[in-house]
């Protein structure tokens, strides 16, 4: 059974049931009879003999339509069709509609995905004109037979496909009733939801500990994209910009994430990504920290040292990770025979940035024990870094003597004699003063010593020697022949006069100091002839007294490590 009723009016359903009986009014809501509850919609009466039921829909609208029946203890009754009819056309009304923050009530649309844009009308009593316009014109496909059911609902129907260039796009629909002079319309943009055609990453190099900043950029989509920047899959606190491109409505947004880096994120993996209708990434970089080294050392790797001081030297200098890669460079070494030997960059695995030694071979003498060689860090990209670690090798190598003194190897009775054994050695020498083969005295650690001979007698006419020795090896200087003379011998010096000029001229003074400078020379030449002759004659009266003293050249001659030289 249909009922028909006009909005708005007053309508009664009515059951006859058997008295004694509980009911329950039910109405079919989407395909499912579903219980009435009595309020400001519905009232519940019945007659005195409780027969008759009445179900009364006050200011009856169009939902109210549909099917209505009573539930008598679990006993069900017939259903009940009502339709209430509009009396005048409503305003057209779009489905699909929905709210974003952009727009709160677009039919929503995503690129490239067929869409059906419909709008409908509840007409009235009397038959309506639908049309349906896109941006002002009328669609071509627009169903010119109005579809007109029981309760007067009227569809105008539009499938598209959306293009960019249907951004901005507006529908309007539009219902005439020419019996009531009716003219109604509604609107709705068409808003487009689309990924955006690029998503792109900037990333700038960087100094660690320094602000940076990192970009990603989306361009052509819609609504503004609200990007993520990922570090190593880690989302960063960012800010955005958006700037909406006028000529298609779509936008560009550029989201920024500034912040210090620390070497620690080197090469980190950075990418953007967009979600609107999909999950758009860019493609991954590389972070570009750079970032110097903090330590450098020296280390001795192989060392061969020869008896005499001739060594081999390898040296390794090791640099800490850095970005970009450091080099070294070695001082104190311009004229020292080097060879690099080996050169090795490794990755430092916490930082990604490069480690770095470098071998080098140096050919050393004793002169160079002790010698600052340094080994300094350069980097490309920290011109002011200094860096340096100094190293002094450590050169050993056996005695080597020069004895010094008593220079013409003649003394005379009463005199003073200073002898002085010298001595370069690395490690420090013990040195000992002989006489004949008795030890005088000895003294470790010296560089000089001495043999002082006080108050001379002919006694201390003998042969004397230096020795040296420490764990490398033992010398022995040459002999050291003492003539001692009896102190008559002593040749004596007979001072020379000066003639004093009685004249004041100044030519007469000349000439007086040029006749006294050649009688001296005069003198010394006579002195010297008588000095030789005297000699001469005291030793042929004398007999075997002689001195002899050797030349000694800087050579090192081993006689046994450790050994007493007797």
């Amino acid at each position: 059974m249909k009922n028909n009723l006009t909005e708005g009016r007053m309508a009664t359903l009515q059951f006859s049931i058997r008295p004694g009986r509980p009911i329950k009014w039910e109405k079919k809501i989407n395909s499912t009879f579903q219980q009435l509850f009595k309020g400001k919609d519905y009232e519940f009466t019945k007659d005195d003999e409780k027969t008759i039921h009445n179900l009364v829909i006050h200011l009856s609208e169009y939902s109210d339509s549909g099917e209505y029946r009573v539930d008598c203890d679990s006993a069900v009754s017939n259903s009940v069709h009502l339709y209430i009819v509009p009396t005048a056309p409503t305003v057209p009304e779009f489905s699909g509609k929905g709210s974003i923050p952009e727009c709160k009530e677009c039919i929503l649309a995503e690129l490239n995905v067929p869409v059906n844009v419909e709008c409908f009308v509840r007409g009235g009593t009397e038959p309506v004109v639908l049309s349906m316009f896109k941006d002002g014109n009328v669609i071509s496909n627009v169903n010119k037979s109005i579809t007109k059911s029981s309760v007067n609902i009227y569809h105008a129907r539009h499938n598209f496909l959306p293009r960019r260039q249907d951004f901005g796009v507006v529908f309007t629909c539009t219902v005439k009733n020419p019996a009531l002079r009716v003219e109604l319309d509604k609107s709705a943009p068409l808003y487009i939801r689309a990924d955006p055609e690029t998503v792109k990453i900037k990333v700038k190099e960087t100094t660690e500990n320094e602000l940076s900043e990192i970009q990603c950029i989306t361009e052509k989509g819609r609504p503004p994209s609200k990007s993520m920047i990922l570090i190593d899959k880690y989302e960063e606190d960012k800010t955005e910009k958006t700037n909406e491109i006028k000529t298609d409505h779509t936008y560009s947004v550029t989201t920024t994430v500034i912040k210090n880096f620390t070497r620690s994120d080197n090469q980190k993996k950075v990418m953007c990504c967009s979600n609107i209708l999909s999950r758009i990434c860019s493609k991954k970089l590389n972070l570009n920290v750079l970032f110097p080294p903090k330590t450098v050392s020296v280390k001795e790797i192989m060392k061969s040292n020869k008896d005499n001081g001739e060594t081999e030297l390898m040296l390794r200098c090791s640099v800490e990770a850095s970005n970009p890669r450091s080099s070294i460079e070695w001082k104190g070494v311009k004229k020292v025979p080097r060879t690099p030997k080996e050169t090795n960059y490794t990755n430092h695995s916490d930082t990604n940035g490069w480690t770095y030694f470098a071998d080098w071979v140096f050919n050393l003498t004793k002169d160079d024990n002790g010698r600052r060689i340094r080994c300094e860090v350069k980097n490309p990209q920290f011109p002011n870094l200094e860096l340096v670690q100094l190293y002094r090798p450590n050169i050993t190598y056996a005695p080597i003597i020069t004895v010094s003194g008593q220079e013409n190897g003649v003394a005379y009775v009463g005199d003073d004699v200073f002898i002085t054994c010298h001595v370069d050695s690395n490690p420090p020498s013990t040195l000992s003063w002989y006489n004949q083969t008795d030890l005088i005295k000895e003294l470790y650690g010296a560089k000089n010593f001495d043999l002082h001979l006080v108050n001379i007698s002919f006694d201390h006419s003998q042969t004397y020697t230096c020795t040296a020795h420490n764990s490398i090896g033992s010398i022995k200087s040459k002999n050291v022949t003492l003539i001692v003379k009896d102190e008559s011998e002593k040749p004596v010096t007979k001072p020379t006069t000066g003639q004093e000029s009685a004249t004041s001229s100044v030519a007469v003074a000349v000439i007086g100091c040029v006749i006294a400078l050649v009688f001296a020379v005069i003198a010394v030449i006579a002195f010297l002839y008588w000095r030789k002759k005297r000699q001469n004659t005291s030793l042929e009266r004398k007999g075997t007294y002689q001195i002899k003293i050797e030349d000694r050249k800087p050579s090192v001659h081993p006689v046994g490590n450790g050994k007493k030289i007797v």
